[in-house]
């Protein structure tokens, strides 16, 4: 009988282990995952780069963007986010609610203008969002969706891009322009910075992108 109750007892802590845990998962994660894939979330720049950039290395497609010419710019500095870019010469720039977005206009022509979306939390932002992260990288590395693994290099970091050209998992062939949506940066160091450049609209030009995106970096 002794045994019985020890071995019920074993039971109804695992099961409420599992239970705990499903729960903690589905409010923190915004899914169900193994407990694995928290492992190391209490770093979550060296989890991206070790579990979703060393895929987007291995079985993705780099962007270059260090080739882009960083000599000379203009410099956008967020004191509150603690970063920094340069953007080209040519364009003025207007901050809109508080930093949350970023309108460019070509001096030289008032007409053309550009707005990039900044963010430093919500959807997808964020260290609880890395789990989530991971396990779309690597079913799309399972189910052969390699040309959706776009990444961009700063120097020993890979961040992972998204865009439009992979809109309802197509390709355009018609372009060699990316179309960029978004990057979202993470600092290296604590406290960790996690900041979200995204051109929804597609209307900044290439050469602007590549060069924020060449020159973006965390300022302390």
């Amino acid at each position: 009988m002794r045994k019985k109750s020890i071995t019920l007892l074993i039971l109804a802590i695992v099961v409420f282990r599992v239970f705990f845990w499903f729960m903690y998962s589905l409010i923190f994660f915004n899914g169900v995952f193994s407990p694995l894939y928290a492992i190391e979330l209490s770093n979550p720049y060296v989890y991206y780069q070790k579990y979703i950039g060393a895929s987007l290395l291995r079985y993705g497609q780099e962007y270059e963007i260090n080739d882009s010419d960083i000599s000379n710019g203009k410099i956008y500095k967020d004191n509150s986010l603690s970063f920094e870019f340069n953007y080209p010469e040519n364009l003025d720039l207007t901050v809109l609610n508080d930093g949350h977005y970023i309108k460019f206009k070509d001096v030289g022509n008032l007409k053309e203008e550009c707005r990039l979306e900044i963010e430093s939390n919500g959807w997808e932002v964020g260290r609880k969002w890395l789990p989530r992260k991971r396990r779309r990288v690597m079913s799309d590395i399972k189910n052969g969706k390699i040309d959706e693994l776009w990444y961009i290099r700063k120097n020993d970091a890979v961040f992972k891009i998204t865009s439009s050209r992979f809109k309802n998992n197509q390709q355009e062939e018609i372009s060699d322009d990316i179309q960029f949506m978004s990057v979202v940066f993470i600092s290296e160091k604590n406290p960790f910075t996690f900041i979200k450049i995204a051109d929804y609209e597609n209307k900044c030009s290439e050469g602007v992108i590549r060069k924020i995106f060449a020159t973006f970096r965390f300022v302390r």
